[in-house]
């Protein structure tokens, strides 16, 4: 009876793990920091604008010199890489996408953080709809929205990667349709950059997926 009634009490101190959500809106956790709100400013100024001169002092040298984790110089992340246009939409979304601490770090945008409840079980194939997307039935038509309703941070189960900048993808109530790439984002590979403070300055130390 008292080895039954233990594993009784250790199996109800492990949290069941919660079912993925129809819906996860992002949180911001660093707000307050007078220095981090300037960094974030001057990040998403230099994202609107394009500006990879001036985006380049914002990463950490190891990045710049493509010697750390998620290097600003591999062909994936380099805004003057092959795919610039690929990298200021990544960019741009993320910091659509709040912010969450890990100690002393910075962490863009709050999905990785909000999804350890839920990881790694549920996340395959699923994607965070991001706000003001529209549902298409066809992809030759971009007017044939299924309905009027307006998406927002809706979590969306992949169907088809068959389109070119076009994701086939099924809502959380039944719906199918198609979703243009850049009003995406993946929840099983997690696109994040990590910021921190050194020598007084925050600086990005990583930059990538899983980073």
């Amino acid at each position: 009876m008292r080895r039954a009634a233990l594993a009784l009490l250790i199996f109800a101190a492990v949290p069941a793990q919660a079912a993925l959500p129809a819906r996860l809106p992002p949180v911001d956790q660093c707000k307050g920091d007078d220095s981090f709100e300037l960094f974030r400013d001057t990040l998403r100024s230099a994202a609107v604008r394009e500006d990879a001169k001036a985006l380049t002092p914002l990463f950490a040298p190891e990045l710049r010199h493509g010697s750390g984790p998620g290097s600003a110089t591999s062909e994936d992340w380099n805004p003057n890489g092959p795919n610039p246009e690929d990298y200021w939409q990544r960019l741009n979304m993320l910091l659509r996408m709040g912010c969450t601490r890990a100690g002393e770090k910075r962490i863009i945008p709050s999905a990785p953080a909000q999804l350890r409840r839920y990881y790694p079980e549920g996340i395959e194939k699923k994607v965070l709809v991001l706000p003001g997307a529209d549902l298409i039935k066809d992809t030759d038509d971009p007017n044939s929205i299924v309905d009027g309703r307006v998406l927002k941070w809706d979590v969306a189960t992949i169907t088809s990667n068959a389109g070119d900048i076009w994701t086939g993808v099924r809502l959380p109530g039944g719906r199918t349709g198609w979703i243009v790439d850049s009003d995406l984002y993946s929840l099983e590979y997690a696109d994040r950059m990590t910021i921190e403070k050194r020598d007084g300055q925050w600086v990005i130390t990583a930059f990538g997926v899983g980073e």
